[in-house]
């Protein structure tokens, strides 16, 4: 359940635990079949990268690819079911329009062209191999999302991974552990996978945490960092004492943060409401009338892919919203 089937098996391989020859099978079939659903996944990867190196766009790999390639002495440990890009929220419609014509298609049309250039998190995209392509503007979405410096995240030199022989950059170590820590808090059931990402990247890669929570705090987002290290360490028993565990217990934030982080918990299980809530708080006078227009007004392509005539949406709408309160 949480995707952990490459590193439960090299413990194994090592005699870290012991397993009866029954589970110790059942678990190679597992790794097996999720090693075939990577290697769709680096596929989708290589078919989009070419294409978006084609039409001259700037890309980040982002979460399970970078960091089995990256954070890993063994790739096939760190199990992932599709690939993530970053690109450039100026770059958007460019990408969309490169990666459609090399074959990629979307699962869903947009709420508006213009409300996801702007306000969206990622469009998800199916490749011709049937691999799964999140095309990312922002490494999460929300309150946090909106106030993380991007413009920051692109002007660091990030690490390289190599493709099929395709070099391709991903985020610099400081801002992949910012990326992992938004996954394991804000990612829904993101599970062990997730908070091992977190651990991994302080404790073996060797990120400077200290620098990642300096970049957090300015921008207002430190709370992620905090919570993140909180679970990963509550959650695989490690050393409380370590020093970026001290700072996590002891960490204080404001309440626009905490209030964010219980829209984001609150939308798990009841839809986007609690966490789109949560983004008009970063949002100017102008931005925010904006982005609330463009939920209450979607598209009808939208509303069709959804099964929804525009009077069931407006219900459904009210019902999202006093179901957050």
């Amino acid at each position: 359940m949480h995707r952990v089937e490459g590193i439960v098996l090299n413990a194994l391989g090592r005699g870290c635990v012991v397993a009866d020859e029954e589970v110790v099978n059942e678990l190679r079939t597992a790794h097996r079949s999720a090693m075939r659903t990577c290697l769709v996944a680096e596929e989708t990867a290589v078919l989009a990268l070419e294409a978006l190196d084609d039409a001259g766009l700037a890309v980040r790999v982002l979460k399970g690819v970078a960091i089995a390639h990256l954070d890993h002495s063994d790739p096939s440990e760190r199990v992932f079911g599709d690939v993530d890009l970053l690109v450039q929220r100026g770059d958007h419609r460019r990408a969309l329009a490169a990666l459609q014509q090399a074959g990629f298609h979307r699962k869903e049309p947009p709420i508006r062209g213009w409300w996801e250039q702007r306000f969206g998190k990622a469009a998800v995209l199916v490749a011709s191999n049937g691999g799964e392509l999140d095309l990312h503007l922002v490494i999460t979405g929300g309150y946090f999302g909106e106030l993380i410096n991007h413009s920051q995240l692109w002007k660091r030199r990030g690490q390289t991974i190599v493709l099929a022989g395709r070099h391709a950059e991903s985020l610099a170590l400081e801002d992949r552990l910012l990326n992992a820590c938004c996954h394991a808090v804000l990612g829904g059931q993101s599970g062990l996978r997730a908070t091992r990402d977190v651990a991994q990247l302080i404790l073996l890669s060797g990120a400077d945490w200290t620098t990642t929570v300096e970049r957090a705090e300015r921008d207002g987002v430190e709370l992620v960092i905090a919570e993140a290290v909180r679970k990963s360490w509550v959650a695989l028993a490690l050393d409380s004492s370590h020093a970026v565990a001290r700072w996590a217990d002891s960490s204080t934030s404001d309440h626009r943060q905490h209030r964010a982080l219980e829209g984001y918990r609150a939308a798990i299980g009841h839809g986007w409401a609690s966490e789109g809530r949560s983004v008009v708080a970063a949002l100017g006078p102008v931005d925010r009338i904006r982005f609330v227009a463009g939920l209450v007004l979607p598209s009808r392509s939208s509303l069709h892919a959804r099964n929804r005539t525009r009077r069931q949406h407006f219900i459904r709408l009210g019902e999202s919203v006093r179901g957050s309160k």
